[in-house]
């Protein structure tokens, strides 16, 4: 038996944080190496309209994400960043879990659209937003000019779940 999946508010300078935070910037790191950017910091979850989830099997840390308002676009859009699961902990529905939970932390904060960016390398992430109900919309942001980057967003108002 597995132990049980907990996804909880974290401090986003804590230990396991950037361990997992270190984790994905390693694999983004792989899959895109020709990418530039530094990865996202931690002081950029910082706020009441902010949050950094982890999501841990037991006592171990095997997920994050975070959500905050997204600069630009009004007080009802969250930005969904920092979606990671350690690869021992995929294919379990880890992900799913953490998208959801960080779209009811939005909702209830009075966030009304929830964006989102992945990489065109990540079909995976892919699938997880579409079938979670994202649809593809233009690139935004630092994204824009990123011929890499694939945006998605959902509509957070009256939603109940993010999908099988």
């Amino acid at each position: 038996m597995s132990p049980p999946l907990a996804i909880t508010p974290a401090d986003p300078f804590a230990p396991e944080s950037l361990r997992l935070a270190g984790a994905l910037w390693a694999e983004l790191s792989t899959l895109y190496p020709e990418m530039t950017a530094p990865p996202f910091p931690p002081r950029d979850i910082a706020g009441e309209r902010a949050v950094f989830m982890v999501a841990s099997l037991g006592e171990r840390a095997v997920g994050c994400g975070a959500v905050r308002p997204l600069p630009g676009d009004g007080a009802d859009v969250a930005e969904i960043k920092r979606m990671f699961v350690a690869p021992e902990a995929r294919g379990i529905g880890v992900a799913h879990e953490i998208l959801r939970t960080l779209e009811e932390w939005a909702r209830t904060r009075g966030y009304r659209v929830a964006r989102l960016e992945t990489g065109l390398r990540q079909p995976v992430a892919i699938r997880l937003y579409e079938r979670a109900g994202y649809y593809p919309i233009r690139r935004y942001g630092h994204h824009a000019d990123d011929s890499l980057a694939v945006c998605f967003e959902k509509s957070l108002a009256g939603a109940t779940d993010c999908g099988p």
